[in-house]
């Protein structure tokens, strides 16, 4: 596989057959557990489902089934938004153990596109604006310290949770990330 520069180049050789989206999955994956030991990126890190969207997607190119423009791109969700079977806690300790039994709008047409969805991400818990932030630090969000006071360049808790939601990602070399 040569050196892939763009998602449209990722894409153009997975739907040519010069990478496989399995594989890649795969690699994805070890790389987002590696990281996450790390950095916490990860509530939960779905690598069944994704595993099994790979195998589909894969299946797919060879009947020429899947064309989509994220075809095999490998996608992380915010907690928030709600994936078919998938625990969405928003960042609540109340929401533990929900699993929805739909997709949400977004996640509907990401996966039309043939995105393969890897987890989900940290968050806040449900978005709460105030004057100081704590977001959950462990996958299960179990180990949680104080809140943090906003930095001096942050003067509103919006600027402070864009920047700590930036911050969340994972390199771009692992994940496009999915926001709605």
């Amino acid at each position: 596989m040569a050196k892939i520069q763009s998602l449209k180049q990722f894409v153009s050789s997975v739907k040519k057959g010069q990478t496989s989206i399995v594989e890649h999955t795969q690699k994805i994956l070890e790389e987002a557990e590696k990281a996450n030991k790390k950095f916490n990126h990860f509530n939960l890190i779905a690598k069944d489902l994704a595993l099994k969207q790979a195998k589909e997607a894969e299946a797919g190119i060879k009947t020429g089934r899947n064309k989509g423009k994220l075809l095999g791109v490998p996608i992380s969700v915010k907690d928030c938004i709600c994936v078919k079977g998938i625990e969405s806690r928003a960042g609540s300790k109340m929401l533990s153990g929900y699993e929805p039994v739909f997709n949400a709008t977004v996640i509907e047409k990401a996966r039309k596109e043939g995105a393969i969805i890897i987890g989900k991400t940290a968050q806040d818990e449900s978005f709460q604006f105030r004057k100081t932030r704590s977001i959950p630090k462990g996958p299960a969000a179990a180990l949680q310290e104080g809140p943090r006071a906003l930095p001096p360049f942050q003067s509103t808790p919006t600027q402070a949770l864009a920047s700590q939601q930036a911050a969340q990602l994972p390199a771009p070399h692992l994940s496009a990330a999915l926001w709605a």
